[in-house]
Order: C-alpha cells, then structure tokens, then sequence
C-alpha cells in the first residue's frame, strides 16, 4: 500500500495557523489566565476578554496544538505551555514574531526578489524595543547556558559588540563576580541596553557605548570578546573585516566568543537555523545564516585559533577562540 501521503505537505502549508493561535492566545493572556486556576469556557472568555465562540475556537485550537488540555469541559495548560508560555517567559518573543516577522514573511518572494522593504535599523524606536525585547526573551535558554558554561575565571574585561539589551552580558557578569564589561551597539538600539542594564543592579561593572562596530573603532582593553548573534547580520566580506578589526585590539590569548545560528556545511541543519536565513531575509539587506565551517575559516585567517563549537539551547550554538 502506497504510505506517501500528503499530511507532511498539509502540516508545513497549515503551519502559519498554528503560529497564529499561539500568537493570539498569548496576546490575550490565555496561559497566564488559567496558570494555577483551570476553568470552564465561561470563565475562559471572561479572563481574556472575548465572547465564548470566540474563546471556544482559539482554546479548542490550542487543545488541538498541545497547548491546553481539555478535560470534562476544564481548560488546563499542558506542561510545556505552563512553564514556557507563562509569568511572562517567550511572550515578549512570541509578539516579535507575531509584529514584526509575520507581516514580513508575508512578502517573503518581494524580499528574495528585491530585499527587504525595511531594515531593522530603520525600524521605528517603539518597534525597536519589541524587536530587541523578543530577540532576549527568545534567547534566554542560550545565554542562561553559555554563562553556565564558559569559564571566565581567568577573565577580568568583557567586551560585547552588537550587544543587544545586553541580557548575555549581564548573565555573564552574574557568573563571574570579577568581571567587567564594555557594551556597544548601534546608537539608536542602546536605551533598551541601557533600560535592561539598570534593571540588574549591574550598572557599576557595565559601560555601555554607542558606535557601529563595522567602522568605528574598536574599544580597547578586553581579555574577551563576545559578538553573539552578529555575524548573521553581515556579509562574509564584512565579517571577515571585523573579526581582523578585533583581532588588532586584544592581547594573544584574548577569547571570543560567537553564539549564533550556525549550521552544517550545507546549511540545512539545524532546521530551525536553516529557516532562520529566511528572517534573516526578510529584515537585513546581507543577512544569513553561515556554517561553522565558514566562520572557522574566517577566524583562521584574521589571527585567531579555534578552540570548539559548543551546543547551547535549542538551534543556537556558540564558536570559542583565542587570540593567536
């Protein structure tokens, strides 16, 4: 009997509707409003403000997903959605991908024909702030990892280019009390680092800089470099050109640290890493995702010796080198 079917088809065509209640349910609190209180239909919909067809048809497509349960009529979270979908944990993530990324996939063919309509630096400063908030909150489990399992003892300056809000930074200087840390990202993204920095009663150990790390130049001083989910952003030529730029203001020995998205030799795994080319796509005019092979190289030939490629969370990994 034939088993060639076209479910696998049906699930990747159907997928932008799973993203879709998921992204609902979480703008309508629907996790955080049955957390530690499961109820029925009519209290479902009085908790998340909407008329019970409505709560009916977003719940029951979630019990579908594995998002909830349903039991005699008793909506619950299933374990997965309790501990990651509530008290805030990927919300701030799941409404980036749902303002920011699913409008642009929208357009994916005018993006691979003609680029992206709009870049993410020329984001507006309200936009900026959701992008860069769901950029750390779906990054949490990477830099909970890597600051869990690099020894930095041995390090005393830390210098983070394309630092983001600073959230691997910060996690960083938790775990290693004898660390300071430069921070630097371009001027219209440092009042997120600068708002994230305050909240963690780190300010004293942080100095937080705004520059274009492609061309302006590179603070000096640092025994390790961390320029994690950076590289995506630029083309080879340019990579290669910032990895030689860092490699002429540290010390041999200095390490660097590059957690990204990084694939196999073919660029198809990890899948989510694979598919993340398409974000990359769709918001940057060079984004892509590289190999750990491509970066490897580009390390060797700017002064650097690799030292590993280290799992982390998920599709993203970290590459690990010394100053030569």
């Amino acid at each position: 009997m034939d088993d060639i079917t076209l479910d696998p088809i049906l699930q990747i065509a159907s997928g932008f509707m799973a993203a879709k209640f998921l992204f609902v349910a979480n703008e309508f609190g629907v996790f955080d409003a049955i957390k530690d209180n499961p109820t029925d239909l009519a209290g479902l919909a009085a908790r998340a403000g909407l008329a019970e067809r409505s709560a009916r048809i977003l719940a029951d497509g979630c019990v579908a997903l594995g998002l909830l349960h349903k039991q005699g009529g008793i909506y619950t979270n299933s374990p997965h959605a309790d501990r990651f979908l509530t008290g805030g944990g990927l919300s701030a993530g799941l409404r980036f991908w749902d303002v920011l990324s699913y409008p642009a996939w929208a357009h994916f063919a005018a993006t691979l024909a003609h680029g992206p309509s709009q870049q993410a630096v020329e984001l507006p400063p309200e936009v900026q702030q959701i992008m860069l908030a769901g950029i750390e909150s779906m990054l949490a489990g990477p830099t909970q990892v890597l600051a869990a399992t690099v020894d930095l003892g041995c390090r005393h300056r830390l210098l983070d280019l394309g630092c983001g809000t600073g959230s691997w930074s910060t996690a960083l200087l938790r775990a290693n009390q004898q660390l300071t840390a430069t921070l630097v990202d371009l001027p219209i993204a440092i009042g997120a680092t600068e708002k994230h920095v305050a909240g963690t009663g780190l300010a004293d150990r942080v100095t937080v800089r705004g520059a274009d790390i492609r061309s302006d130049p590179i603070p000096t001083g640092h025994d390790v470099v961390m320029i994690n989910n950076v590289i995506h952003y630029f083309s080879p030529e340019d990579n290669r050109g910032l990895l030689a730029r860092v490699s002429d203001v540290v010390s041999p020995g200095a390490l660097l640290i590059a957690a990204d998205f990084w694939t196999d030799p073919t660029h198809t795994q990890p899948v989510p890493a694979a598919l993340m080319a398409g974000e990359f796509a769709a918001h940057i005019a060079e984004g892509d995702v590289y190999s750990v092979d491509e970066i490897t190289s580009w390390l060797e030939v700017t002064g650097w010796e690799v030292d590993r490629h280290q799992s982390l969370a998920g599709p993203q990994s970290a590459v690990l080198a010394r100053r030569a």
